[in-house]
């Protein structure tokens, strides 16, 4: 008789049964656990609440929240529980948003692995950092040269936002005084400039539309974009005040002059806002116009000494006294002005009667009539000093007059021909007459026979003289003998050189 299999006895068929019984009956009353590869993490954040349960460890009987390989994927699954990352995902923001294959959420967040286990240190650990806009390649180590922890910079929350307390904390506490200075210029906003390489030790201002040249390059970065600069900026081009600083902010800092520098009051209504066509940034002054430096106390015949303010105290704008065209200027507008001010309209009235209008032939700003010193040019003394200044200055002609006195006072024909030009030599400016010799060298009373007249010496002119009006000339003898003295023939005729008291011998 052959021997029957024993599985396929009747025994065994009811054994098995019996066996296949009893473990769906284990595995309906387990919920599945029995399949799985350990218990889930009963570590959850605080106080959140998902679905009514605080971690995975509350449903990890009921496999089918996560696992359902015939109907869906898993991370379809982790989605419909975590909605606020799925909002991330959709939004690419986030701690999520940015992570590649962000569907493979085993891939960093792997459980069963108990109770205790802490999925959030788990990803943090394998969580690529540099998909991110903020590199670690400098925040490896701390100041101490410890390992900086996630947790050192960012906060625990759905988004894992970054603590830019903790940022100043971590550096005022090792650099106190420059996070103090650089948080007054530059805000609290630490990512909006700083990428981690970091971006800004690298910048290069000449690389960029507003190279930093003469002055402008010794700023500091503040003095153009700081935080007050910044909401000053958006208030002037329509944006926000308010807003930290970022990287776009410092782009969009506005390279006008005027927005740094305000437009002095002495240009109002003359010039255009770009000052680059007279100014550079080697220094306000001196100006340039047309190619070339200019300084209107330089480079014109009127300086602006005493015409910063007009009577009123307020300040002359170039357009105060060039109307019309800042190249040209009227002598009216000088007239018009000076007629309201402490000299008045009846001062003017008889100025310009007296002078004419041409303003600038005799003030130059300084004003040099204020304080003009004749004696240093001409002494005005006796009758000249009584005299009107138009009386040697006709047609305000003041430079370049001749101190001659034949030019004003015409030679008598007393002495036309006989005393010269030198006037001074015998009249004073207190009178024609009497006139006086002043001086003579030689004795008038030569002789002593009394004093003799002009013209005993003076025979032709009192500016040459002769001897030969009294003393015996015998031209070959006179020679003959002043030559056994040394004295040549071109000589021969000055006898008050060797004679000057008139006597023989030399004095």
């Amino acid at each position: 008789m052959k021997r029957q299999h024993p599985l396929l006895s009747t025994l065994g068929i009811v054994m098995t049964a019996i066996l296949l019984s009893g473990l769906a009956v284990i595995l309906w009353r387990s919920g599945g656990t029995a399949f799985s590869p350990g218990r889930l993490s009963a570590r959850g954040k605080d106080g959140l609440s998902i679905d009514g349960f605080f971690s995975h460890a509350a449903f990890e009987r009921n496999c089918t929240r996560c696992h359902a390989p015939l109907k869906t994927t898993m991370d379809v699954l982790c989605l419909d529980c975590h909605d606020n990352i799925a909002q991330q995902i959709a939004a690419r923001t986030g701690s999520h948003g940015v992570v590649e294959q962000v569907n493979l959420c085993m891939e960093c967040h792997e459980d069963h692995n108990g109770q205790d286990f802490d999925m959030l240190s788990s990803a943090l650990d394998k969580y690529d950092h540099s998909v991110t806009d903020y590199s670690l390649v400098w925040h490896q180590l701390d100041y101490q040269a410890h390992l900086i922890d996630c947790r050192d910079c960012h906060q625990v929350n759905e988004r894992f936002d970054v603590s830019m307390e903790k940022c100043a904390d971590c550096h005022a506490g090792n650099v106190s005084g420059f996070m103090n200075t650089h948080q007054q210029d530059f805000g609290h906003n630490c990512l909006g400039c700083h990428d981690g390489l970091d971006r800004m030790t690298r910048f290069d201002h000449a690389a960029t539309s507003f190279p930093l040249e003469d002055y402008h390059s010794e700023l500091s970065c503040a003095a153009c974009h700081s935080s007050e600069s910044m909401n000053s900026y958006q208030s002037l081009s329509g944006g926000t005040s308010g807003e930290e600083p970022s990287v776009e902010m410092f782009r969009k800092t506005p390279k006008d002059c005027f927005r740094c520098h305000a437009e002095p009051e002495v240009h109002r209504n003359s010039f255009s806002a770009d000052c680059t066509g007279c100014h550079s940034t080697a220094g306000w002054t001196p100006a340039s116009w047309d190619g070339e430096a200019f300084g209107h106390n330089e480079n014109t015949q009127f300086t602006l000494a005493l015409h910063a303010t007009d009577f009123d105290g307020r300040s002359i704008p170039c357009a105060g006294c060039h109307q019309g065209n800042i190249r040209e200027f009227e002598p009216q507008v000088c007239i018009d002005c000076h007629s309201r001010g402490d000299h008045g309209a009846g001062f003017m009235d008889e100025h310009t009667a007296q002078f004419g209008s041409g303003c600038l032939d005799c003030h130059d700003g300084v004003d040099r009539m204020s304080d003009f010193d004749h004696s240093r040019f001409f002494q005005l003394d006796g009758a000249h000093s009584g005299l009107e200044c138009l009386s040697c200055h006709p047609g305000n002609e003041f430079m370049g007059l001749s101190r001659e006195c034949v030019d004003c006072h015409a030679e008598p024909e007393i002495h036309s021909g006989f005393f010269g030009l030198q006037c001074q030599n015998c009249h004073s400016t207190t009178a024609w007459a009497p006139a006086t010799l002043r001086y003579h060298a030689f004795p008038l009373d030569h002789g002593d026979q009394g004093q003799v007249s002009c013209e005993t010496c003076h025979e032709a002119a009192y500016s040459v003289y002769t001897c030969y009006g009294c003393h015996e000339h015998e031209p070959i003898e006179i020679r003959s003998e002043h030559l056994e003295e040394g004295i040549t023939s071109s000589e021969l005729e000055d006898c008050a050189v060797c004679h000057p008291t008139g006597l023989e011998e030399n004095d």
